[in-house]
């Protein structure tokens, strides 16, 4: 190469390191490994999804700090121990909000970026040609929409429509529960990540927060009863109903730990995340 020209553009890193998520463009092995394809973005003719790495947990290294910030949807995702660190990570986000919670201890905080990883719900958005767009590699759109994805990361799990008994709930240790009611699924969660991918796309989604797992419970367990539950699962959803009582929660205002969300319905949401997204991979 000239002294001071331009090196060419290339494409970093290999088409088969690891688990794609949700719907995986047709290809061949042959042409996701082939170096003829290892070309860049702006080669590409049409349009494309962009792919990107993100850390697996087993990969994440310890730091320390009074308060671990962990981004499990933004321009870059990981655990972060100061919140300039977040903010310029959750800022300008198309379509979609940013999704992001704290801990008190490295533990917790890897717990949380653990169940959100194998629950497939990570979700790197980066701004095109910004700060944090290294994609690690591309693929031609197959429904002629720009889109981005994630090379290494695991399946989204499908969504299942069965209300749990509240026996059936087995009790775990943390600093917060969040108790979903009216969601995609229902039950009682970790983390707030696990709490909003499953209320933000339906209408009046509601979760409330509980410091104790006793408060929790009582929560699930009266709602229960009460036959309040509410499961509405996405229409592209995977689902085994069983159980599914379909009443309405009526006379329930909200209190000062409701994590309520809502829009304007279903199908306007889920349309918005689509075109947001594209395709994951």
């Amino acid at each position: 190469m000239v002294p001071g020209s331009t090196p060419p553009a290339q494409n970093i890193g290999s088409w088969n390191t690891g688990i794609g998520r949700g719907v995986r463009p047709s290809v061949t092995a042959d042409s996701r490994t082939h170096p003829q394809n290892a070309r860049s973005r702006n080669a590409l003719d049409g349009p494309h999804i962009c792919l990107y790495r993100i850390p697996r947990p087993e990969d994440l290294v310890e730091k320390r700090g009074s308060k671990f910030f962990i981004v499990i949807r933004g321009q870059d995702v990981g655990i972060y121990t100061a919140w300039l660190q977040v903010d310029v990570r959750v800022r300008g986000l198309k379509g979609v909000s940013p999704i992001f919670e704290s801990r008190l201890t490295w533990a917790e905080a890897v717990d949380t970026y653990r169940a959100a990883f194998y629950d497939g719900t990570i979700d790197i958005c980066p701004t095109p040609h910004g700060q944090f767009d290294r994609p690690a590699g591309f693929l031609p759109s197959t429904d002629g929409r720009c889109g981005h994805g994630i090379l290494n990361g695991m399946p989204k799990k499908h969504r299942s429509a069965y209300i749990p008994d509240p026996e059936e709930l087995k009790k775990f240790n943390s600093s917060k529960y969040y108790v979903v009611i009216r969601g995609e699924e229902v039950g009682i969660y970790r983390s707030w990540h696990e709490a909003i991918v499953r209320t933000e796309t339906v209408n009046r989604g509601r979760s409330y927060l509980k410091n104790t797992w006793d408060e929790a419970l009582e929560l699930y367990t009266d709602t229960y009863y009460g036959k309040k539950l509410k499961v509405l699962p996405r229409l592209s959803a995977s689902l085994t109903a069983t159980n599914h009582w379909d009443h309405d929660l009526v006379g329930n205002g909200p209190d000062e730990n409701e994590l309520d969300n809502t829009g304007s319905n279903d199908d306007t949401a889920s349309a918005l995340l689509t075109c947001a997204h594209g395709l994951h991979i």
